[in-house]
């Protein structure tokens, strides 16, 4: 089976087998970003700037309107810290830092 091709930045390519530990890191650190804003642009409840409002202020506001009925699946993935929130089963979106 023939290896993974990353396109760089500047266009040039690289073998994923061959990336450094760092690079590879940051590579799926993109495509996790570039994810959740996919998400977020499907769901614009999801967009994490609510006029710079505390992530955890959100939750909070959340848990007060629907109380047992949030659900956080909390998320570590690559150095970035969140999870998906749920309300009534319905998924609300992707939050930073909590």
């Amino acid at each position: 089976m023939e290896d993974e091709i990353w396109t760089m930045k500047d266009g040039s390519k690289i073998q994923v087998g061959e990336m450094t530990e760092d690079h590879a890191k940051n590579a799926l650190r993109m495509v996790l970003r570039n994810r959740r804003k996919k998400l977020q642009r499907a769901f614009p409840i999801a967009d994490e700037s609510f006029g710079g409002q505390d992530n955890h202020a959100i939750l909070a506001d959340l848990q007060a309107k629907h109380g047992d009925a949030v659900r956080v699946e909390r998320e570590g993935v690559a150095g970035m810290n969140g999870g998906n929130v749920y309300v009534n089963g319905e998924w609300r979106g992707w939050y930073g830092g909590i």
